[in-house]
């Protein structure tokens, strides 16, 4: 089963990328949704982007809301915080 990857800043996405396999799932929550150099299919959780303003950043992710990661944490393990 696929790993799900929250993320919660850019230091912690940074780390994460070190870390992923083929068809794992990552998601930016807070400050995660400012990490730069995003990889592609990476979601983003719609809440925080529009809360720090960056409504524009939404059209280079998928956007994401909690009853999506509370899906997304049904169907994959382990589930890995980055902080």
């Amino acid at each position: 089963m696929a790993t799900l990857h929250l993320v919660f800043s850019a230091d912690g996405y940074r780390t994460c990328l070190q870390r992923l396999a083929e068809g794992d799932v990552v998601v930016l929550l807070q400050d995660g949704v400012y990490a730069q150099s995003i990889r592609p299919g990476t979601s983003v959780l719609s809440d925080d982007v529009m809360a720090r303003g960056m409504a524009n950043y939404l059209t280079q992710t998928t956007p994401v809301d909690w009853a999506d990661i509370v899906r997304l944490t049904e169907t994959h393990q382990p589930i890995v915080s980055w902080r």
